[in-house]
């Protein structure tokens, strides 16, 4: 989200997220010319939804895809995890593009206090590592206990893909609108 921000052509002195408000302010240095497409960041302050798991690279992978195409338009997904793999699972981006959710341009993340703080809500999408379990490091609103898809074949990694759209559809009714 950050590096996108970023990205679109603003040159800020300074990016953070403000945990009380849970919006993104930058503060954009005095040769910064905005266009008027980028005022829509100013506009309505969002409130992120934090997917966690160990590896960042399927389950929570996944949740950030189904949250951006459920949410209310007031809520943002982020995902990050207690010990990040370099890339998304192949299996996870191929069960998603068979749906029309072409989750391949998003990046495993570290799970980190500036997340945590900035989130409304984290959830923690299940453990396959007791010791790195987000559990022990978030204060989890929710743990999906949904089992890990890795290593596993095709079928079972779309059985825990249409878990994950069930459970981010119940979630996205729930919040305030």
């Amino acid at each position: 989200m950050l590096r996108s921000l970023l990205g679109s052509g603003i040159n800020s002195k300074k990016t953070t997220i403000n945990p009380n408000a849970s919006s993104i302010q930058l503060e954009i240095s005095k040769n910064s010319r905005l266009q008027d497409s980028d005022m829509n960041l100013f506009v309505k302050p969002k409130k992120y939804i934090l997917f966690v798991c160990v590896e960042n690279s399927a389950r929570s992978q996944m949740a950030e895809g189904f949250f951006k195409k459920y949410a209310p338009k007031n809520y943002a997904p982020l995902s990050a995890g207690t010990m990040p793999k370099d890339k998304i699972n192949p299996m996870a981006i191929e069960v998603m593009n068979e749906i029309g959710i072409d989750i391949q341009h998003q990046n495993p993340k570290e799970l980190t206090e500036e997340l945590m703080r900035a989130s409304s809500k984290i959830v923690n999408m299940g453990c396959m590592y007791d010791g790195w379990c987000p559990t022990q490091y978030a204060n989890v609103s929710e743990d999906w206990g949904l089992e890990d898809p890795k290593g596993k074949p095709v079928e079972k990694f779309r059985q825990i893909r249409n878990q994950i759209e069930d459970k981010v559809i119940e979630l996205c009714n729930s919040l305030d609108k």
